[in-house]
């Protein structure tokens, strides 16, 4: 367990030590959608799986990662810098506080269940229902075991321990398929739960080996003492929290008109959305979480000039990356989702479902993979309020959308209106953040275009290359991918980067010697 201990020393070198851990766990999340799409097809089943997972994430997103990445981390980060003999207690205080939290209101919602069900998913029929609030109460577990897990993680990234905080996410993923291949066949639909719990109780082990590094001692603190404390993280976390309440409510307003199409519809959906879901986790969540301990200690030290810095060249890491996905996805999404979803009980027709959502999320994926970099960056510098006001702008015309929508267009309508929602969500955050910091957007703006450009480009590149790849006649599953989907994928990608070393891209020489670096010393 040695190699848990070691520190990284630079946002760039934390980045890619996160990303390519978030790599290796979201190839296991890619296993585990294909043994869940292979054991359960499009069916009912799929649906109550991931209609499971709803309160719990509720929970856990409301009163664990709202808090920590609104109050936590800034906060650790100025007693560090400034009142160093209060950081444990600070700690200590903000964890029992959290767990608590966390703890009261899943035991009220797991009592609370069968109504709170029936009302989100109206509907689906009353067994789906009845199994639904039964894995819901074991996965109650989750988010209490995930918070208390989140925090120590967010220790870890800020003392530069990101290997351990990089891991416990394919650990997760790891109990989950365990739970999908050996506890679903024995236990049936519960046997999915057991496996999610499972995979939490993983996540948070690995943390506790680099925790003996660092000069922070759990235990117990005094009310008095939490109190404070309280005063102070609640003062942040509020608006935070309202903001996360805003997102988690528009996604229970997608699930609820979900619920009235026809089976199948929900399990789709998440399918489709975890695949978009995966290049950001690995490219643009690993640059944003790698950055925001190095933003908020900066703004702490009256930095503004390094904030703004950083934000730039973050932002146009994560355009740099986004921009060849999108052109890649465009071209490759019907082969990529065949491969790795059309198994056993999973059918052609709803592969080519999935395939189509993923079209339509695609449009909308540089405004996603930037959501988070916004969010980090206004609370870097203890802005809660935008991230409020621009979420629940968003959102309400999203709802509005979805309700004029669904009927007339199904499925694509809501997941349209989802893109269009995120969309505005991304824009205003980063209007304020270009006021505060006073950005030149000009320069930017002509990035951005030279970027696209050349993805474009690159895009039709691979469309052609991908047309005449369709044409050949291919009998094995390895010559299908090698032809269908590598084939095209190079092309892309060696146009691309050619173009860019061309037009004197700086991102690509800095990730590629820091790669360089990473892979000499693995």
């Amino acid at each position: 367990m040695i190699f848990l201990s070691r520190q990284t020393k630079t946002v760039e070198k934390s980045a890619v030590l996160i990303g390519i851990f978030t790599l290796l766990s979201s190839l296991l999340g890619i296993l585990r959608n294909s043994l869940l799409a292979s054991y359960l097809g499009a069916s009912r089943n799929i649906d109550i799986y991931y209609a499971s997972f709803r309160i719990p994430d509720f929970i856990f997103n409301i009163f664990i990662m709202g808090a920590i990445t609104a109050g936590f981390i800034p906060l650790l980060s100025k007693y560090i810098h400034t009142q160093k003999d209060e950081v444990n207690d600070f700690v200590n205080a903000i964890i029992n506080l959290v767990l608590i939290t966390s703890l009261i209101f899943g035991v009220l919602l797991a009592i609370f269940a069968t109504p709170v069900i029936g009302f989100l998913f109206k509907g689906l029929d009353t067994n789906a229902k009845l199994t639904i609030v039964s894995m819901t109460r074991v996965m109650m577990l989750q988010p209490i075991i995930l918070g208390f897990s989140a925090i120590l993680g967010n220790i870890l990234l800020v003392h530069n321990f990101v290997l351990s905080f990089a891991l416990a996410p394919l650990l997760y993923n790891l109990g989950i398929i365990l739970g999908i291949v050996f506890l679903y066949p024995r236990l049936g639909m519960m046997g999915l739960a057991y496996g999610v719990v499972l995979g939490a109780i993983l996540n948070l082990i690995v943390k506790f080996v680099p925790m003996k590094l660092i000069d922070i001692k759990l235990g117990r603190v005094s009310i008095t003492k939490m109190k404070k404390y309280f005063r102070e993280f609640s003062s942040l976390i509020l608006p935070r929290t309202l903001s996360v309440i805003n997102i988690q409510i528009f996604l229970f307003v997608v699930s609820y008109f979900i619920s009235f199409l026809s089976a199948g519809k929900l399990g789709i959906f998440n399918l489709a959305n975890s695949f978009q879901d995966l290049p950001q986790t690995v490219f643009a969540v690993s640059i944003a979480t790698a950055a925001f301990p190095a933003l908020s200690g900066m703004y702490h030290q009256n930095n503004m000039e390094g904030v703004k810095d950083l934000y730039i060249k973050s932002l146009q890491q994560i355009n740099f990356v986004m921009l060849l996905v999108t052109s890649s996805l465009l071209v490759l999404k019907y082969p990529v989702v065949k491969i790795l979803l059309y198994y056993g009980n999973f059918s052609l027709s709803a592969t080519q479902s999935v395939a189509n959502i993923l079209h339509i999320m695609t449009f909308g994926i540089i405004f996603s993979a930037l959501l988070l970099l916004n969010l980090d960056t206004l609370f870097s510098w203890e802005d809660t309020k935008t991230p409020l006001i621009a979420s629940f702008v968003a959102y309400l015309i999203g709802t509005i959308m979805i309700a004029s929508l669904y009927k007339t267009f199904d499925l694509p309508g809501i997941v349209f209106s989802m893109v269009v929602a995120n969309s505005i969500y991304c824009l205003i955050m980063m209007r304020q953040i270009i006021k505060k910091l006073k950005i030149n957007i000009w320069p930017m703006v002509i990035k951005f275009m030279n970027n696209l450009s050349i993805a474009v480009l690159s895009g039709i590149i691979g469309l052609l290359v991908s047309q005449w790849s369709n044409g050949l006649v291919i009998t094995s599953l390895v010559g299908d991918m090698l032809v269908n989907i590598l084939l095209p994928m190079v092309f892309i990608f060696v146009t691309y980067i050619s173009l860019a070393k061309w037009l004197k891209f700086e991102e690509i020489n800095v990730l590629t010697s820091i790669i360089l670096k990473k892979f000499k010393r693995l």
